[in-house]
C-alpha cells in the first residue's frame, strides 16, 4: 500500500507520504470510513474494471473545502 498527496502550496508535486493524519468530526471520519469500505468491496468484486474514485464525487455531504480522497487500484 502506498499513500500519495499534494500540498496546498504545490498542487502539482505528487509526493509519497510516510504518515497521514485525519482531523475531523466523528461524522466526517465515519463518512471517510464508509467510503473506503464501500470501494474496497467494489474493488474486490470488479477488480478488472475498477480504476479510481473520488470521495468528493461519491459523498453528497462532502464539503468542497475538504481535501479530496481518491482510492486507486494497486
Amino acid at each position: 500500500m502506498k499513500i500519495y498527496g499534494y500540498t496546498k502550496k504545490n498542487a502539482n508535486d505528487l509526493a509519497e507520504m510516510s504518515e497521514v493524519s485525519f482531523q475531523g468530526s466523528s461524522s466526517q471520519l465515519v463518512s471517510i470510513a464508509n467510503f473506503l469500505l464501500k470501494y474496497a468491496e467494489i474493488m474486490q468484486k470488479e477488480s478488472h474494471d475498477f480504476e479510481h474514485v473520488h470521495i468528493k464525487d461519491e459523498c453528497k455531504d462532502w464539503d468542497n473545502s475538504f481535501p479530496d480522497i481518491i482510492v486507486n487500484k494497486q
